[in-house]
């Protein structure tokens, strides 16, 4: 463990550094907690960030590969991290310390314990610590203990989300009007001549306060699924985009997707009630101020965080106001530079 003296912000030239992104979470006291390869020496680190985006704590020497680690907050606090190829996942306090492990094989006997991580997709706790594992076509709740709830799979969320039900769950929503579409009797959209269910392989979420969003590509789109705590569905909305990350939610319970419609990234906004889609933030080549960036998540404040590999940080306030991680501004200025030759070569051309 290494507690550094406070240093200077990740939008200042001498903040704290990293090389590959494996994660970025949000934990239960508003700070950023990022799983990534830090840059002084390669080394797998999980860090502790404030609201002002200082370390708080950073852990070192945890046996995690970057490009496969993952990070979930758990409401208490704490952070668990783990990868899909593990049966268990590392528990770690607020203070970055070691809290023990789930899944892991019980002492007594030698039995794998019922929660087990190896073939997960995604890991979620709820509000009441019960923990929701996405694998093998499965979306299954373990109590805190790690015993499955099998009468779970038979509420509303298994029914409206998953494709094991003919049942779609959400009409088309895109802009694109370039594939076909038909509406059945029934009123239900169909693109590409089939219904819009959700692929389980491949499913991302959190949980913020007693609800749980979900996300889910289903070929060259996606859509977002907001749950009560019953696991009935409240309302989805499609996103145009295979992209398949996990999304954001401010505390007015509005949702913020990474897309990547068109080869350019985009942030699409939904409203805490549902409802249509919209563009929020455009791509710097459209104006804006997304530049290729890997995570999205929100602070306390309302602003959106757009993070990347080695060290790119952009910040959205509410206000539309745009901050850059010095690494950040330099992509930037050089992507900029570079089209801007290519225009001046192509204008000389015609």
């Amino acid at each position: 463990m290494t507690r550094p003296q406070p240093t200077a912000s990740i939008l200042e030239p001498n903040g704290f550094r990293w090389d590959s992104l494996a994660e970025v979470v949000v934990d239960a006291q508003g700070r950023t907690v990022i799983a990534c390869e830090a840059r002084s020496n390669s080394a797998f680190v999980v860090a502790c960030l404030d609201a002002e985006f200082k370390p708080v704590w950073v852990r070192r020497g945890l046996p995690y590969d970057d490009s496969d680690a993952r990070l979930t907050a758990h409401p208490d606090g704490r952070i668990l991290l783990w990868q899909a190829n593990r049966h268990s996942a590392t528990v770690l306090d607020a203070m970055g310390e070691d809290a023990g492990k789930i899944g892991e094989r019980e002492r007594a006997g030698a039995k794998l314990a019922a929660l087990d991580l190896a073939d997960a997709d995604e890991l979620i706790v709820t509000a009441r610590g019960n923990y929701l594992l996405c694998t093998c076509n499965r979306l299954v709740r373990f109590n805190a203990e790690g015993v499955a709830a099998p009468t779970w799979a038979q509420t509303g969320l298994w029914r409206a989300f998953f494709p094991e039900t003919p049942t779609p769950i959400y009409e088309h929503r895109s802009e694109s009007e370039r594939s076909p579409r038909e509406v059945d009797a029934y009123g239900v959209t169909y693109w590409r001549k089939r219904p819009l269910v959700m692929d389980s392989d491949d499913v991302r979420g959190l949980v913020v306060g007693t609800s749980l969003y979900l996300l889910s590509r289903d070929g060259d789109d996606s859509a977002v699924g907001k749950f009560a705590p019953d696991g009935s569905l409240l309302w989805s909305v499609g996103v145009p985009s295979p992209e398949c990350k996990r999304p954001a939610v401010d505390a007015e319970g509005n949702v913020y997707v990474l897309t990547s419609p068109g080869r350019r990234d985009e942030v699409w906004k939904i409203p805490s009630g549902g409802g249509k889609a919209v563009r929020h933030l455009r791509d710097w080549r459209d104006g804006g101020p997304v530049d290729d960036p890997e995570r999205i998540t929100v602070t306390p404040e309302g602003a959106i965080a757009l993070w990347d590999s080695y060290s790119r940080l952009v910040l959205v306030d509410r206000d539309g106001t745009v901050r850059r991680s010095p690494e950040a501004q330099k992509d930037l200025n050089e992507k900029q530079a570079k089209r801007q030759r290519k225009i001046e070569l192509d204008e000389e051309v015609d």
